[in-house]
Order: structure tokens, then C-alpha cells, then sequence
């Protein structure tokens, strides 16, 4: 059986700075729900987007 689901949420940030959030492995417990008791044992931290010129520069998980 296939599940599909939606949901949309507007966030007072750049698009950049919110994928930049959810790119970086270290957050996925703060994403998880608590009852599932979600951990990162290990993990490469991503740099936040950093500001060229007046752009934001997304990073990308697993981009190094």
C-alpha cells in the first residue's frame, strides 16, 4: 500500500538557511519525535550557508 503525505509551513527565514537546518545530520533529533528516542552517533557537521556578497550559498549535506 502506498502512503503519500503533504504539508507545507511558512518559516520567516531564507529558503537557504532552512535547507542549511535540515541538511545537517546533528538536527535530526530535534526533527524526530522524542518517543522514538532518535540519536547521531556520529556525524559530519555541515557549515552553516555562508554570505557571498549579498547570496546566500546553501550547503548541502555531504558536501565537504
Amino acid at each position: 500500500m502506498r502512503h503519500r503525505f503533504h504539508g507545507q509551513q511558512w518559516l520567516a527565514f531564507p529558503v537557504e538557511r532552512v535547507f542549511a537546518f535540515f541538511a545537517n545530520p546533528a538536527n535530526l533529533p530535534r526533527l524526530m519525535p522524542a518517543s522514538q528516542k532518535a540519536r547521531v552517533e556520529e556525524a559530519i557537521l555541515v557549515a552553516p550557508p555562508a554570505l557571498a556578497g549579498d547570496q546566500w550559498q546553501p550547503v548541502a549535506a555531504g558536501l565537504v
